[in-house]
């Protein structure tokens, strides 16, 4: 596989967004994901976040 398949946007009101998306995609294309949504594209998936979520999703390692 080649090209990028998953774009994950981090903002700061995921649910504000869902009707952006909604109207390019389809509510079909839209569904729920932890922390925000999830978009089926044809060329892969767009990951709405929370910060928080993005955050948890790409910590580091604990220290510990």
């Amino acid at each position: 596989v080649t090209g990028i398949s998953r774009i994950i946007y981090a903002a700061a009101d995921p649910a504000a967004l869902y009707p952006r998306f909604a109207g390019l995609w389809g509510t079909e294309a839209v569904a729920p994901a932890e922390g925000g949504f999830r978009v089926a594209t044809a060329g892969g998936e767009v990951l709405v976040l929370s910060h928080a979520a993005a955050r948890t999703r790409f910590a580091g390692p604990s220290s510990g």
